[in-house]
C-alpha cells in the first residue's frame, strides 16, 4: 500500500488540536500587566489609607473616608485613560467607626480593644458602665436564673449554633440588657484577631472583643461579679449618600452591549484582600487594556462599588446596596444588554499557585474551556512557571455575600476568575485586622489580572454569547424532590419535563453558538440570548433558607417546608410527639429559632421580611415564603413535658399551614414550568437562526 493511500483526503480527517496560545492582543495586554507592580501599589494605597481610623482602617459606606476614596478612584480611572468617569450616588445609612474598648472595672483591670459592626450604635464619650453577665451562647435558656436588666451581657457567637448575631442580640434586648460584648468563634482563629461584619440588625449597642477578651472577662467573672465600661465611638446616620465610581472603555462595533467588572472599595479593617486586591486588579485590567491599545467590540464597564459590606442599618438585606443601586437605579438599561458581570473580589493572596474560576451555570461552559489557556500560559511563563498548578472551576447560582448577587437577580450571568491556592486557612484573616498587605503579593494579583483580562477579552470577541444554560437546567433538576412533591399531592413530571426539554434545547444552542460565524442575524441572536438569560434570572433566582440569605429556586423552600410539616402531621396522627418535634425543626429557620423566645423569630423572620416595615432591596419580589410553625413546636414541647397527649389543636393549625405550604410549592413549580417553557421557545428561535 502506498503512502498516499493512507493519507486523509483534503479537508477531512481528525481536526487539529485546539490552540491554547494567546492571541497577539492578549499578549500585548499581558505584557502591560507584567508582574503586578501597578496593582500591588494600588493595593497598598487602598488598604493603608483613606480610613476612618489611622492607617487606613475601616471605610464603611457613606463615611467621609469612603467619599475620599471615591474621589481618589475617580481621578485614578481618569488618569489611566477610562472614558466618562463619574461618581454616582445611592441612598445609604452612613456608618462611621472610630474605635471601641471594654474596660474591666477592677483593680488592675485591662482595657480590651473592641470592634463595632455595621449598623450598631455607639456610646457617649464616657461610655456605658454596667455589671457584666455571662450568658454563654445567648439562648433563652442561658438567661434562666440571671437578672440582666440594665446590664451588659457576654456571649460567644457560633454561626452553626445561633445562625446570626442579630438574633442573639435581640434576645438580650428582650431580656433588658443595655449592651453586649462577644466573640465570633469561627471567624477569629488567629490569636488576638477581631472580626467585623454588617450587623443586619436592629440598632443596638454591642462590640466584638475576640477570644482572648472573652476568656479574660470570663476568668474575672469566675471570681465574682464584674463591672465593665463599654465605649464605642460610632456615628450612625439614617440618611446619606454612598458612592460608586464608574468608567468606560467604549465598544467599537457593539457599543450598546456591555461587559461589566466590579469590585467593592468599602471595607472593614485594612481589607488588603477583601477587597482592595479586587479593586486593584479592576484598575489593573483597565490600565493594561488602555496601554495595550485594546479596542473592545462591546463597551467594557469598570465600576468601583461601595456598600457591599454594609449599607443599611435596619434591613435583613443590609448589604450589596452599591451594586443594587448601580444596576437597578443608575443603569437599568444595561439589564438585558450585558453579556456578563465579572466580580473582582480578592485574588491577591501571597502564595497563590493556580487559577480558580467561579461562574454562574450560564457562563460555566465558556470559562471552563479557558482553563487550558491559563494553564498553558502560567506553566510556561516566569515567575509563575516554577510553582503553577492546574486550574480548576466550579459553577453555582451566586452567593448573596458578593456583588454577583445583585447582578444575578437582575438577570446577568457572572464570572469570578482569580488566583487561588489549595492551602487551608484562607479565611483566617477574613474581615479581621490580619487582612493586611503582608498577605498580598504583586505576582498573585497579576495572575488574577491576566486570567480575568483574557476571559473578558475572549468574551468580548465572541460572535454569539457563549451561554451554557444546560448547567442551569442540571442544577434545577437536582432540586426537584419527587418524593416531597408527590407527598404534597402534586405531579412532579411537568416541572421535570420542562427542565429536560430546556436542557436539550440549551445543549443544541451551546454547540451551535460555539461554532457560529458572524452573520446578518448575529446581533438579533445575541439580544435574544441576553433577554432569555435576563428572564431566567428574574424569575428563577429567589432568596431564602435558614438565615434568609441563600439562593433558591422558586419551589425549594416550600418543598422543604411542606414535606417537613407533612411528616410532623403523620407523626402526631400516630401519637409520636418526639418524631413530630424533630420534623418541625426541619422547617426553614426553625432549627435556630427554637433556642430563643418566639418574639425573636417573629421579629426577624416575619416583621423584617415585610417590605412595608423594612426595605428588602435585592430580595424584593423574590423572597421565599416562610411558614411559621414555631408556636406549634413550643406548644407540643410543653404538652410533652406535661404528659398531655391531646394534639388536636396543634394538628388543626399545622394542617392549615401545610395546605398553605403546598399551595406555595404548587405556585413555585408553576413559575419554574412557565419560565422554562418560555425560555425553551426563545432558544428554539435562536437555534433556527443559527442553523
Amino acid at each position: 500500500m502506498s503512502l498516499a493511500a493512507i493519507q486523509p483526503a483534503a479537508g477531512k480527517g481528525p481536526k487539529p488540536p485546539p490552540s491554547y496560545e494567546l492571541t497577539d492582543e492578549e499578549k500585548a495586554f499581558v505584557a502591560e500587566v507584567g508582574a503586578g507592580e501597578y496593582e500591588y501599589s494600588m493595593d497598598v494605597t487602598l488598604a493603608h489609607s483613606m480610613g476612618t481610623l489611622p492607617g487606613g482602617l475601616f471605610r464603611p459606606a457613606g463615611s467621609e473616608a469612603e467619599y475620599e476614596a471615591a474621589l481618589y478612584l475617580r481621578d485614578e480611572m481618569t488618569r489611566i485613560g477610562l472614558k466618562d468617569v463619574a461618581i454616582e450616588t445611592f441612598p445609604t445609612n452612613p456608618f462611621t467607626f472610630r474605635g471601641a474598648s471594654v474596660q474591666a472595672m477592677t483593680p488592675g483591670g485591662k482595657t480590651l480593644p473592641a470592634s463595632s459592626y455595621g449598623g450598631f450604635i455607639g456610646t457617649l464619650a464616657e461610655g456605658v458602665t454596667a455589671e457584666l453577665v455571662d450568658v454563654k451562647y445567648g439562648f433563652e435558656k442561658d438567661y434562666v436564673g440571671k437578672d440582666v436588666q440594665g446590664k451588659i451581657v457576654l456571649f460567644s457567637m457560633y454561626y452553626n449554633k445561633q445562625a446570626w448575631v442579630s438574633y442573639v442580640l435581640y434576645q438580650a434586648e428582650l431580656k433588658g440588657a443595655v449592651g453586649a460584648v462577644f466573640d465570633w468563634v469561627g471567624e477569629e482563629t488567629i490569636p488576638n484577631s477581631l472580626y467585623v461584619t454588617g450587623a443586619c440588625s436592629r440598632q443596638y449597642l454591642a462590640v466584638d472583643i475576640g477570644h482572648n477578651g472573652v476568656a479574660y472577662l470570663r476568668g474575672l467573672l469566675a471570681n465574682g461579679p464584674l463591672t465593665v465600661n463599654l465605649k464605642s465611638d460610632v456615628t450612625l446616620d439614617m440618611e446619606g449618600p454612598g458612592h460608586n465610581v464608574v468608567g468606560y472603555l467604549p465598544g467599537t462595533t457593539h457599543a450598546d452591549e456591555y461587559i461589566i467588572i466590579g469590585g467593592h472599595y468599602d471595607k472593614w479593617w485594612y481589607s488588603a484582600s477583601d477587597d482592595s486586591a479586587g479593586v486593584s486588579r479592576l484598575l489593573g485590567i483597565a490600565r493594561a487594556m488602555v496601554e495595550s491599545d485594546y479596542k473592545p467590540s462591546r463597551t467594557i464597564v469598570f465600576v468601583a462599588l461601595s456598600a457591599e459590606e454594609y449599607g443599611w442599618a435596619e434591613s435583613t438585606y443590609a448589604w450589596l446596596q452599591g451594586s443594587w443601586g448601580f444596576i437597578n437605579a443608575s443603569h437599568p438599561r444595561m439589564v438585558g444588554k450585558t453579556l456578563a458581570y465579572f466580580n473582582s473580589e480578592g485574588g491577591g493572596t501571597r502564595g497563590a499557585t493556580t487559577i480558580y474560576a467561579g461562574a454562574s451555570p450560564q457562563t460555566y461552559g465558556f470559562v471552563k474551556g479557558l482553563l487550558p489557556v491559563f494553564d498553558n500560559f502560567f506553566s510556561k511563563t516566569a515567575p509563575w512557571s516554577s510553582y503553577y498548578a492546574p486550574s480548576f472551576a466550579e459553577h453555582y447560582i451566586f452567593s448573596t455575600w458578593t456583588d454577583s448577587c445583585t447582578f444575578g437577580v437582575s438577570g446577568l450571568p457572572w464570572f469570578e476568575v482569580r488566583s487561588s491556592r489549595a492551602v487551608p486557612g484562607f479565611n483566617y484573616s477574613y474581615h479581621t485586622t490580619y487582612d493586611n498587605i503582608d498577605r498580598i503579593s504583586g505576582e498573585s494579583i497579576a495572575m488574577s489580572v491576566i486570567s480575568s483580562g483574557i476571559t473578558m477579552m475572549r468574551l468580548d470577541r465572541s460572535v454569539v454569547a457563549p451561554y451554557s444554560l444546560q448547567y442551569l437546567a442540571d442544577r434545577l433538576m437536582k432540586t426537584l424532590d419527587n418524593q416531597a412533591i408527590t407527598a404534597a399531592g402534586i405531579d412532579p413530571s411537568p416541572a421535570m419535563s420542562a427542565a429536560q426539554e430546556f436542557k436539550n434545547e440549551a445543549e443544541r444552542v451551546w454547540h451551535l453558538a460555539k461554532a457560529a460565524k458572524p452573520s446578518g442575524s448575529t446581533d438579533e441572536i445575541n439580544h435574544l440570548l441576553m433577554e432569555t438569560v435576563r428572564d431566567l434570572g428574574w424569575h428563577l433566582f429567589w432568596i431564602g433558607s435558614d438565615v434568609q440569605d441563600t439562593t433558591l429556586f422558586p419551589h425549594q423552600q416550600a418543598q422543604r417546608d411542606s414535606f417537613a410539616i407533612g411528616e410532623a402531621l403523620n407523626a402526631l396522627e400516630s401519637g409520636d410527639v418526639d418524631a413530630a418535634l424533630v420534623s418541625l425543626k426541619k422547617v426553614t429557620a426553625i432549627w435556630w429559632a427554637v433556642n430563643f423566645e418566639y418574639e425573636v423569630y417573629h421579629e426577624f423572620v416575619i416583621n423584617w421580611v415585610n417590605p412595608d416595615l423594612h426595605p428588602l432591596f435585592w430580595a424584593e419580589g423574590r423572597l421565599s415564603v416562610y411558614t411559621d410553625v414555631l408556636q406549634e413546636y413550643f406548644s407540643l414541647l410543653a404538652k410533652k413535658q406535661a404528659g398531655n397527649a391531646d394534639y388536636s389543636a396543634e394538628m388543626a393549625s399545622l394542617g392549615e399551614k401545610h395546605a398553605n405550604a403546598v399551595g406555595d410549592l404548587s405556585s413555585g413549580l408553576d413559575i419554574v414550568v412557565s419560565t422554562l417553557t418560555s425560555a425553551t421557545a426563545q432558544l428554539e428561535q435562536v437555534e433556527s437562526m443559527l442553523t
